[in-house]
């Protein structure tokens, strides 16, 4: 017996097998646990149609087909620049399988590989990206914490706690029970029902995953030998209608999931923000103010007069780019079922859409333009700009979901005709940026060329990912947002070769702070796009304190200003215009930095918040009053100063003494902002 370990993993050779299992538990199991624990706890399972399963598990995944045949061939550990890399091979033979384990400091990113080493087609319906069969401590289920982050359009980022025992996860049984909580996500929207992450508590210490797939992906807890087994994937043919064949000498991989491991949320909240900074491409290293003229002002509806009308004052204010969104093109009242041509429309811009952007250049401004390029319109001249080979199809049949076709993106007519749209676009207008929207779920994926629905889908997200690359190297200064009816893409794959993404569709400035207040546990700082709209018309008045919560809501990420400002008074003006300058003069400490979750992670109601960013010792902390308190307090450790720093001209009756933070308030809706420095 061999045992090395890799990071905070342990690994166990015996024989010609390979564990991956942790010493903690062995003094507390009995002979049989102890044996079947030391001799299931696989490093990958995965399920070929036709071969055995040999023990009695239900619809988990675990001991699957291939796990107990899989023998041990070697592992080697590769020093790369910012990394170590694990290699394990295994074999069988049918399979060779390479697990992959990535070392990024505290974080590691897992994967497999999967190769037919047969003479024979084989059918893959399960593949696990990471296994753990004692994930927790022993027979423990009333007191470990599963921290489950719920997203939905309008309230993006909600974690709810459960012990694992209200989940079902118990062990009446020696050995295991059926029982399983899975979570998993089917189709193009990535999250529109949960983030693909999850949080584990147990006594001091914390575990977090996160699945790195802009599609469909799954994962299990259940109990086993009195401990928690987790599996960690992309599609699967029994959750999602994912199975693929593997021709001989072909190969599948698995999608990316990492893992981290630490003694409390904010280290581990920490960890996976390094590690996310590490592994994306395209991050900005300034942080351009953006004004996008959708919300509260244009809506669907932009013209030529809209843009004369708010672009002066959004550049004086502090704005660096000015975002046309959807309805530039095409003539119609509702453009989102005739899009596809992405042709300026002329009687929204009567002397050419050229010449108001050239006007918005005229005042400094970079000009950016909306598009969903993965759809095209039912109701337009889709069947005239594609034949029915370029879309999703059901039983030879085309796709249709709210009136849009879905277009695939592995056909190269498609492929190619949307590359020289961006060319054309690029060539007669000369972007600096551009919104990519995306407003339909087309749920299990495609029968047309592809092993199964879920197989189809599964080619095309990774498709989309190289197609996004394709524009990046070609148009590098490019800056691209990435949109799904807000946050329906908020999963690391969809993320890393983005500049940045849009958070929520949320239009109350009063519900958004619920969204901001976790959304740094789903996405970069520097990646966060955060609507702030001052003129808002669901407000009959708009008073100081709106004009205030608006702009600290878009402080810790990236600001996306919107609404007819100009219909504000000069003092409210001032109120925006301070809030953007203090943004870029928070810029060099925002870009690098680490969220900072004073109180914990914030719940739906609560009666105040409190969160924001820090870097090197020193930060932001946004407060707010979100109900009728007339004060709040709470503790702020290792905290040596503490100044308010915005606004600058409303009372704020706020003290900071032995880590105590106080502010007497005196409206139900308030927020501030306050720089600190640590001990």
């Amino acid at each position: 017996m061999k045992i090395f370990e890799f990071s905070f993993l342990r690994f166990v050779i015996d024989n010609d097998k390979i564990f991956l299992f942790d010493e903690i538990n062995n003094n507390l199991l009995n002979a049989d646990q102890k044996w079947i624990l030391e001799h299931t706890s696989f490093i990958c399972d995965i399920q070929i149609s036709g071969n055995p399963t040999t023990i009695h598990a239900g619809d988990r995944h675990i001991c699957s087909s291939e796990s107990e045949t899989l023998k041990y061939i070697n592992h080697e550990i590769i020093k790369q620049n910012d990394s170590l890399l694990l290699k394990i091979k295994q074999r069988n033979s049918q399979i060779e399988v390479i697990s992959f384990y990535e070392e990024y400091k505290k974080v590691i990113r897992c994967w497999t590989q999967v190769t037919n080493i047969s003479n024979n087609e084989l059918a893959l319906e399960y593949v696990s990206s990471f296994c753990k069969y004692d994930l927790t401590s022993f027979n423990n289920y009333d007191h470990i914490s599963f921290f489950l982050p719920h997203n939905s359009w309008f309230l993006e980022c909600q974690w709810k706690e459960f012990s694992l025992s209200s989940l079902g996860i118990v062990s009446p049984n020696m050995i295991k029970t059926f029982k399983k909580f899975c979570i998993s996500n089917t189709g193009n929207w990535s999250t529109k029902n949960y983030l693909p992450m999850g949080l584990i508590k147990d006594q001091d210490k914390y575990f977090l995953f996160q699945i790195e797939a802009n599609g469909s992906w799954s994962y299990e807890l259940g109990d086993y030998c009195k401990t928690t087994s987790l599996h960690l994937s992309g599609p699967t043919l029994q959750e999602n209608g994912w199975s693929k064949i593997l021709l001989p000498n072909e190969i599948f991989e698995s999608v990316k999931v990492a893992i981290t491991k630490d003694n409390s949320i904010q280290d581990i909240f920490d960890n996976i923000t390094l590690y996310r900074r590490k592994i994306s491409t395209s991050l900005d290293h300034e942080l351009p103010i953006i004004f996008n003229e959708y919300m509260f002002a244009s809506w669907n509806d932009p013209s030529k007069e809209t843009a004369l009308a708010l672009a002066p004052l959004a550049k004086k204010l502090g704005a660096d780019h000015f975002v046309i969104d959807c309805g530039w093109h095409d003539e119609e009242k509702n453009p989102f079922y005739h899009v596809g041509k992405w042709k300026e429309s002329k009687t929204k811009y009567p002397d050419g859409l050229i010449n108001t952007l050239n006007y918005l250049r005229s005042l400094d401004l970079k000009v950016g333009l909306w598009l969903e390029l993965e759809v095209v319109g039912y109701l337009g001249d889709a069947k005239n700009l594609y034949t029915d080979d370029c879309f999703f199809q059901r039983d030879n049949k085309p796709l249709i979901i709210s009136n849009r076709y879905q277009l695939d993106l592995r056909n190269e007519k498609v492929f190619n005709h949307l590359l020289f749209i961006i060319d054309e676009l690029m060539e007669k207008y000369h972007l600096d940026y551009i919104k990519f929207d995306y407003n339909i779920e087309p749920g299990v994926g495609t029968s047309l060329n592809s092993s199964s629905l879920g197989d189809g889908l599964l080619q095309y997200n990774r498709k989309y990912h190289y197609f996004i690359d394709c524009i990046k190297k070609k148009y590098p200064s490019l800056v691209i947002e990435s949109c799904a009816s807000g946050g329906n893409r908020l999963d690391y794959y969809s993320l890393n070769n983005v500049n940045l993404c849009s958070t929520s569709d949320q239009t109350d400035y009063a519900i958004y702070p619920y969204i901001i207040a976790n959304i740094l546990t789903a996405v970069l700082p520097e990646q966060a796009g955060i609507w702030s709209y001052p003129k808002s018309e669901l407000m009959d008045k708009v008073d100081d304190e709106c004009i205030v919560m608006n702009m600290v809501n878009s402080f810790i990420g990236r600001v996306h200003l919107a609404s007819k400002l100009y219909l504000l008074p000069q003092n409210q003006q001032d109120l925006i215009k301070e809030a953007l300058d203090l943004y870029k003069k928070a810029s060099l400490l925002h870009k690098d930095s680490l969220p900072y979750f004073p109180i914990g992670l914030a719940q739906y109601n609560d009666n105040y918040l409190a969160f924001g960013y820090k870097n090197n010792e020193k930060g932001y902390l946004c407060v707010y009053n979100m109900h009728d308190n007339k004060e709040i307090t709470f503790t702020l450790n290792n905290i040596k100063t503490l100044k308010l720093v915005y606004p600058s001209t409303l009372k704020t009756d706020f003290k900071f003494i032995n880590n105590k933070f106080t502010w007497k308030v005196d409206s139900s809706l308030q927020a501030r902002i306050f720089y600190f420095e640590e001990k």
